[in-house]
């Protein structure tokens, strides 16, 4: 019995020592690998020897150094930005948003007779609603006109929506004998409409004896709202 007691001994410490030999390491640890950070452990022998795959860096014995690497590997440094790649089509127009602005304009004649009745020129405000209006124009001699030195006549425009007046200029008078005589004007208003196609008009009127004519008349009315 006891010659069989030393028989297993001496087998157990044949057993660790070819463990040591083989550099197995000898943790009593249940870890996994790589840990939980990812991070692999090794052991070299000093100086360039080799590696073996343990659990921490506890594990390396006298003589070997630590070593360690990340499994999924660390993000490297961003690299330049690439050169501007070409300009893309233009794409199709949008729909018309909410509360965009509609503009409505007459059309501008280079110029019109103002006669003893009333000469107009009008825009249809085609939804109802809230606009800005304004007309603007010249009135002069006509150069047609062959009456007296002393001939004279009185002018007066104002802006009307549907004979309803709005904005007015001052009554005026321009005079044969003053060549170059002219009225510049602008009007403006806001106006509200309840019904569609209603007409925006500049209206002018003459009385005298000279004739007169209307330069550049334009009416113009924007919607907001």
């Amino acid at each position: 019995m006891k010659l069989r007691n030393k028989t297993v001994v001496a087998a157990l410490a044949l057993v660790t020592a070819a463990a040591a030999g083989a550099g197995i390491a000898r943790s009593t640890t249940t870890e996994p690998i790589p840990d939980a950070n990812g991070v692999i452990h090794a052991c070299y022998k000093k100086p360039i020897g080799p590696a073996r795959i343990v659990y921490s860096a506890a594990n390396c014995a006298r003589g070997e150094a630590p070593l360690e690497w990340s499994q999924s590997g660390q993000p490297g440094p961003q690299g330049d930005p690439g050169p501007a790649g070409p300009p893309g089509p233009a794409g199709p127009a949008g729909p018309q948003g909410e509360g965009a602005l509609q503009a409505f304009e007459s059309s501008t004649p280079v110029a019109i007779p103002i006669t003893e009745s009333t000469t107009g020129l009008f825009v249809t405000l085609a939804e109802p609603g809230t606009y800005w209006a304004f007309a603007k124009g010249v009135v002069m001699k006509a150069p047609t006109a062959s009456t007296g030195e002393n001939a004279f006549s009185f002018v007066f425009c104002k802006l009307e929506l549907d004979f309803v007046g709005l904005d007015f200029m001052p009554t005026s008078r321009l005079e044969n004998a003053r060549d170059g005589d002219e009225v510049w004007f602008t009007l403006g208003d806001i106006v509200q409409t309840t019904e569609p196609d209603q007409r925006l008009k500049l209206v002018c009127d003459r009385s005298g004896d000279l004739p007169l004519q209307l330069v550049r008349p334009r009416v113009h009315a924007l919607k907001v709202g």
